[in-house]
């Protein structure tokens, strides 16, 4: 199901425009460019109507990269495509019945959405929808959930190896399931490489769309030595950013769910992938050939559902190879990276051999959360 992204989506018949303003020259993707809130020019299949989480539009990775794959697959299997934002969560259940009133498919982003959908489905039972980061067990909505941990221990295990001080920071949206697994995960990750006892400074902001507070907790963990912060926070990352930026610290953030290259190029040393915008485009897929049905997916490095992106190459050939090393011994059931606190709090690293490697590592790799890969996600329950 590979796209080619090179040429920009546009859409001359935009009558409505978003709320809030796309990042200027967003690396998701050129098929950001020119896109509003709503197409005017219905195409044969319907339309698909997106519900964003409290982020919404410009938060340059959860919210940006679905909206990325709807617009993909709206253009892939003729479909016009629209978003409503969800400023907070009352939102969430008046735009998901307008949403279903208007739509052929509703896809409702993250988990915050759950206990909406779960009431307005029933009310539905002939509009299919799409959940990710949650489960909404009905007939007409399938279900995504990605291993956020697996994702985030191959960036931990990186993180820890690339870092000088060995000291590692975690700055948090909402503490929600996915973004504690990223936190588990990348724990125990950076535990394989730097001992059991290692604990890293986690700060929960509260929110997903609030950069200065964003700001504010990375700047005290940095002050406090860490040199590599991991956000997982939405549009809150962007202060996250500009607080290495502002110290001038180059190579110490890590980018979430989606190359964050747009927010910082200079700060940014790789990026964890999720990839929604497959995610997406097979539902759509499979609603164009009347095959979709509900259920839960469940997606992770097996499936191509999250992976670690070095799109400038600044990781040295030690850390790729060790990557690839942990990559294959979580696919083969070797190590069970924890989903919880308490499965963490049980996990014995397990160190493995890493061959030596020498050379400059490629720079450009695809990776799940790069829209130019659009890996195939194989679903699985």
């Amino acid at each position: 199901m590979h796209l080619d992204d090179s040429q920009p989506v546009t859409s001359p018949n935009v009558f409505r425009i978003s709320r809030r303003t796309l990042l200027g020259g967003m690396a998701l993707a050129p098929a950001l460019a020119g896109i509003g809130a709503f197409r005017a020019s219905a195409q044969d299949g319907g339309q698909i109507t997106m519900i964003t989480d409290t982020a919404g539009i410009g938060d340059g990775n959860f919210n940006d990269l679905t909206w990325l794959g709807v617009q993909q697959a709206g253009e892939a299997f003729g479909y016009s495509y629209r978003y409503l934002e969800s400023l907070d969560g009352n939102a969430f259940y008046p735009n998901l019945v307008e949403a279903a009133e208007t739509s052929a498919l509703v896809v409702a982003v993250g988990f915050l959405l759950a206990d909406a959908l779960a009431e307005v489905a029933p009310q539905f039972p002939d509009v299919p929808f799409i959940i990710l980061d949650a489960e909404v067990p009905a007939d007409n909505v399938q279900s995504y959930l990605f291993k956020e941990q697996e994702g985030g221990f191959l960036g931990g295990l990186a993180a820890a190896m690339y870092s000088t001080t060995k000291s590692l920071g975690i700055v948090g949206g909402m503490e929600i399931p996915p973004v504690v697994r990223y936190e588990v995960g990348f724990t125990a990750g950076a535990r394989t490489v730097l001992g059991n006892d290692f604990q890293p400074l986690v700060n929960y902001v509260g929110s997903f769309g609030d950069p200065a507070a964003g700001q504010a907790a990375a700047s005290a963990q940095f002050d406090q030595g860490a040199d590599i912060i991991f956000p997982i926070a939405g549009l809150t990352n962007n202060g996250i950013f500009e607080a290495a930026r502002t110290r001038g610290l180059v190579n110490s953030v890590i980018g979430v769910d989606a190359d964050q290259r747009a927010i910082g190029a200079a700060e940014q040393i790789f990026f964890i992938g999720k990839a929604l915008d497959v995610a997406v485009y097979t539902a759509v897929e499979a609603l164009s050939n009347d095959s979709f049905e509900g259920g839960l997916n469940n997606l992770g490095l097996a499936e191509n559902g999250t992976s670690v992106g070095d799109p400038d190459g600044k990781l040295s050939p030690e850390i790729t190879a060790a990557i690839e090393v942990y990559r294959q011994a979580i696919v083969a059931g070797e190590i069970v990276v924890p989903v919880d606190r308490d499965t963490l709090a049980a996990f014995t690293p397990v160190v493995l051999e890493v061959p030596v490697t020498t050379g400059t590592p490629a720079a450009g790799t695809p990776a799940a959360g790069t829209p130019a890969a659009t890996p195939a996600a194989t679903p699985a329950s």
